[in-house]
């Protein structure tokens, strides 16, 4: 197998293996136990990373407290708040 590196970094073989799994999910959809599925990635996603920070509420993590299990852990004592 001849592998060929495209400009994004996705080799060849990537769209072999891909192929492959198309083939085999089709040939296993008779099969009752079978419930895969492949999807497509599709790299033309409508947004960007900066929308979806922009959309996200800002926390400030010193505000939240942390669960008891790991409070009570000295593991996590450098977690406590020294105020």
């Amino acid at each position: 197998m001849v592998t060929c590196l495209f400009g994004n970094g996705i080799s060849s073989d990537f769209f072999q293996v891909i192929s492959n799994m198309r083939v085999m999910m089709t040939e296993d959809t008779n099969n009752a136990v079978s419930s895969s599925f492949l999807l497509d990635d599709d790299s033309s996603i409508p947004f960007t990373v900066d929308d979806i920070s922009k959309s996200m509420q800002q926390v400030e993590v010193a505000e939240i407290e942390p669960p008891p299990l790991i409070r009570e852990n000295s593991g996590f004592s450098f977690l406590q708040r020294t105020d």
